[in-house]
């Protein structure tokens, strides 16, 4: 008999089963940020209830590449994002930071 390690994050609520620890981490790491997103959501904004900060923490998790490329000016995975396409893998490029300021 095959013994087969599967992977879990204990701050999912729906208890998903992956079978490498990267997957579960990643999916932690997601629930984590949208938790301390949602604190700050409902700290700041009167009429949203705990389940919408939850859902918007989520969200904004969950696109944070497609936000932060926003934020540099490149609008294309955000777009992308709203129209409900799979992200387009992000270049060499976009992973890079320039000391210098320039591109």
């Amino acid at each position: 008999m095959a013994v087969v390690p599967y992977f879990m994050s204990d701050r999912d609520k729906s208890k998903q089963y992956f079978t490498t620890k990267k997957e579960a981490e990643e999916l932690d790491r997601k629930l984590e940020i949208a938790a301390h997103l949602g604190e700050l959501f409902l700290s700041k904004v009167e009429f949203l209830d705990e389940i919408k900060a939850e859902e918007l923490g989520m969200i904004i998790s969950e696109h944070a590449g497609e936000i932060t490329s926003a934020f540099k000016g490149k609008f294309e995975g955000l777009q992308s994002a709203i129209k409900g396409e799979p992200s387009q893998p992000s270049t060499e490029e976009d992973k890079v930071t320039s000391i210098t300021g320039t591109a």
